[in-house]
């Protein structure tokens, strides 16, 4: 029996020795292939270098041979974080390069006195986003959030137009006693200078840009405009890819004017620069807007999340608001069923007769590498953050899915009090609008 014994112990403790060493080799093992599969080069590009390359490509009329690599570049998964897209991009991006320092606003943190624009684009989970800044500035931090309208909670606002202006500086606030300017902007709009004079003490504005053609693929199955206009996509890829040109297409189609802007083509650069049916114009304005709308990428006072990689966007969102990750748990919303798969050629379709927000999403994409390799010490340690961050809010949404009481046991959060935060997880926009008016006038 003693010798028994003996050797039970012993192979215990042989047992032990080898676990040990195979769990360091396993973890040596995914070190050097997370080290390896993305590479943080910090001496090459910088996103000045990177905007002057779109503004001479469309000023060539050559965007396209600017983007040709990005059709392999970009073979991006729908709603899947894009490990390829950083093996493939990031040995090409720095932080630094042509003798100018950009660790500047693209990564500079918002400080507690500086206010948020946050401009929400239409089919870029800009709800899901919109819900993160909804909870974390309005109710936890009790700012001064433009309120709107409880008849029309999701309207997009156009400051140029005086009746909306008005509106805007006599409208609500989530603080019963505050009124314009406001401390938070989180609604549609299109951009406007008067949006710095809406928003106190906000030198920034944060929106989010999804690939142009998964945009409007989205918008198009959302808004069913296959039974509308009793047209298909391909039908509408075709007409336009061999049509005279935007005008002319829209004249055959007579029904088709009643797309909104939202669900058109190049909509998010249309948002974003603010110039409302930008499609439609003519070469010479487009050039003009969109240089204006990549200059303030450049000085950093725009600052374009991407809907594709949204986990690793709001990993550096966490950062510059100086956030932790259980403020950022979210869910996905309106989301409409997928029936129908979108061929790949049709997808590169939809990019190529999208150049604007083509360029616009894969300038997003790099500078978004730039700042990840800003903020995280090496990609293992990047790769370890988001496995943590995707956990937790995994864990979160499950135990929201629970009783009350199951909830409360596993102490994801501290009391009772805290339940609330489920329901504005699970809150969209027009809910938590109808919501803060109820409490306002309560």
């Amino acid at each position: 029996m003693p010798l028994l014994r003996y050797q039970s112990i012993g192979v215990l403790k042989l047992d032990g020795i080898v676990n040990i060493v195979c769990r360091s080799l396993l973890f040596a093992a995914l070190l050097i292939l997370f080290s390896t599969s993305v590479t943080f080069d910090r001496n090459h590009l910088t996103p000045a270098f990177m905007v002057d390359d779109m503004i001479r490509a469309i000023r060539n009329n050559s965007i396209n041979s600017v983007l040709s690599d990005a059709q392999t570049e970009t073979r991006i998964s729908k709603g899947k974080s894009t490990i390829r897209f950083h093996a493939h991009m990031a040995p090409r991006l720095s932080l630094r390069g042509g003798g100018q320092d950009y660790v500047s606003l693209f990564w500079k943190p918002f400080a507690s006195s500086e206010s948020i624009i946050f401009l929400k684009t239409h089919k870029t989970a800009g709800s899901s986003l919109g819900g993160i800044f909804w909870r974390n500035l309005c109710l936890r931090d009790g700012r001064n959030c433009f309120l709107p309208p409880a008849k029309n909670p999701g309207r997009t606002w156009d400051l140029s137009v005086q009746r909306d202006w008005h509106a805007v500086q006599s409208g609500a606030s989530t603080l019963p006693a505050a009124r314009f300017p406001y401390d938070a902007w989180l609604s549609h709009v299109h951009y406007h200078p008067r949006l710095f004079h809406a928003v106190k003490n906000a030198s920034r504005i944060l929106s989010i840009i999804r690939r142009p053609a998964l945009r409007f693929t989205s918008a198009w199955k959302w808004y069913q405009h296959e039974q509308k206009f009793q047209l298909t996509l391909p039908e509408f890829v075709h007409a336009v890819k061999n049509g005279d040109n935007w005008h002319t297409f829209w004249r055959r189609q007579p029904a088709l004017s009643d797309f909104k802007y939202r669900t058109g083509l190049e909509a998010t650069t249309e948002e974003l620069s603010g110039q409302q049916g930008f499609a439609a114009q003519s070469k010479s304005s487009q050039i003009q807007y969109f240089e204006e709308l990549m200059e303030r990428m450049r000085s950093g006072t725009l600052i374009l999340l991407v809907t594709d990689r949204f986990d690793e966007s709001l990993l550096v969102l966490a950062k510059l608001m100086g956030w932790g990750y259980e403020q950022l748990v979210y869910v996905r919303l309106k989301v409409a069923p997928d029936k129908n798969v979108v061929s790949e050629n049709l997808i590169q379709d939809l990019d190529d007769i999208q150049p604007y927000d083509f360029a616009l999403w894969r300038l997003a994409n790099h500078i978004l590498d730039l700042q990840i390799a800003h903020y995280f010490q090496n990609s293992y340690h990047f790769q370890k953050e988001l496995y943590d961050f995707q956990q937790l809010n995994h864990k979160t949404i499950a135990q929201c899915h629970s009783s009350e009481e199951k909830f409360v046991a596993n102490g994801i959060f501290k009391d009772k009090r805290n339940l609330k935060y489920c329901e504005e997880i699970f809150r969209d926009n027009s809910d938590a609008v109808h919501f803060a008016w109820k409490n306002r006038i309560e």
